[in-house]
């Protein structure tokens, strides 16, 4: 059943200076400081008691048509999109986030696409959590690691990169969009058809890759359950 107590899920703009308390109370890392940095904080989240965040994050500036106070929109796309599971719940937070902070994205599009995603059986198995989307930062490093024994063999690479952690190096390459590993992505064939530059261009929506938002995730999934 979706959502016994929807009302319990708010969506809040907040103003730095007037609503400082409730703030630290959504996002205890918070250093005064940030005060002087930031006038409001965008945050989803479950009201009672305790709150229970959802996602939170700070700005400068709103974007037109964003007002403060009160809006709708998430428990709106909630109710349209209609997570189940822990993993559709933590999809569903990280892709709307994603498209607060970026007004390229829209939801609407990325679900759409989603169900358009050919199947590639190797990968669908990687990207299982999220329905075929690469869209987490451990699901790119394990696509990667599909390929670690050709980047060794690849001297030249190996050494300029001289990183302990060549995986997490080759993360980071692709997101940056530095040519070498655009390159080097597109000579990576995951099947006779397919290279990771194609994985990467089809399954990547966000047009990158974030770490999982798991708590706001799970506390969604219990608030919906």
């Amino acid at each position: 059943m979706l959502n016994r107590q929807p009302s319990k899920i708010k969506e809040v703009v907040f103003e730095i200076d007037k609503d400082w308390a409730q703030i630290c109370r959504l996002m205890p890392r918070l250093h005064h400081k940030d005060r002087d940095k930031y006038r409001y904080v965008h945050s989803v989240f479950i009201d009672g008691e305790q709150l229970q965040p959802i996602f939170s994050y700070c700005v400068t500036n709103l974007d037109a048509g964003q007002g403060i106070g009160e809006n709708a929109l998430f428990s709106q796309c909630l109710k349209h999109y209609a997570p189940k599971t822990l993993f559709e719940c933590i999809f569903f937070v990280d892709v709307y986030r994603e498209c607060c902070t970026n007004l390229e994205l829209h939801m609407k599009e990325i679900y759409l696409n989603k169900e358009k995603i050919q199947k590639c059986e190797g990968v669908d198995i990687i990207l299982k959590d999220s329905d075929g989307v690469l869209i987490w930062d451990y699901q790119l490093d394990n696509l990667i690691r599909l390929f670690k024994t050709d980047l060794l063999k690849i001297r030249d690479f190996y050494e300029m990169l001289n990183l302990v952690d060549m995986v997490s190096g080759f993360r980071r390459g692709i997101l940056s969009g530095k040519m070498l590993f655009v390159e080097l992505s597109g000579r990576l064939m995951v099947n006779s058809q397919k290279s990771l530059y194609d994985i990467l261009s089809e399954r990547m929506l966000i047009s990158k890759t974030v770490e999982p938002n798991i708590e706001g995730g799970y506390n969604l999934f219990c608030a919906l359950n």
